[in-house]
């Protein structure tokens, strides 16, 4: 005759605090990470109306890569070689299209090493109230990456 399977033991509240912490640390991670992304395209994008060398084209398809073409940079320098060819006969011998790769990590890579540093950084106890309950606005990692 075997055993009735006995029910698993309630969490204790301390354990549903940390990973409610978790969740909240990885989705506040997430949207930080999403934000820098959105800085650096806006970045490129006015580097590229100073420069006047037309659209850009960004490319995140490689994970930890961002690709940016400059499309105006071909334009410009058909024009100049234009010029040049009705001034000497010459061209210059520069290669077509302004290419710029900018290596960054990867979603996964920021979060493994932002929530690692989280716990040595801050403890392990950051944010969880005397009662044992997860509270976001006692939780200085997550007041540290607003400011980022």
């Amino acid at each position: 005759m075997t055993e009735p399977e006995q029910p698993s033991p309630p969490r204790p509240a301390l354990s549903r605090a940390k990973d409610e912490r978790r969740r909240v640390r990885k989705k506040a991670i997430k949207d930080s990470f999403l934000a820098l992304c959105t800085r650096v395209g806006t970045g490129i994008g006015q580097a590229r109306l100073a420069s006047g060398l037309g659209p850009v084209t960004l490319d995140t398809e490689t994970p930890g890569v961002i690709k940016a073409d400059f499309e105006g940079y071909d334009q410009a320098l058909a024009v100049l070689n234009d010029a040049r060819q009705c001034l000497d006969g010459g061209r210059f011998n520069i290669e077509p299209g302004l290419r710029l790769e900018l290596n960054v990590p990867t979603w996964e890579d920021w979060r493994c090493t932002l929530l690692g540093k989280s716990e040595t950084d801050y403890g392990g106890m950051a944010g969880i109230t005397s009662s044992n309950t997860y509270d976001r606005e006692q939780d200085p990692f997550l007041a540290a990456l607003r400011k980022v």
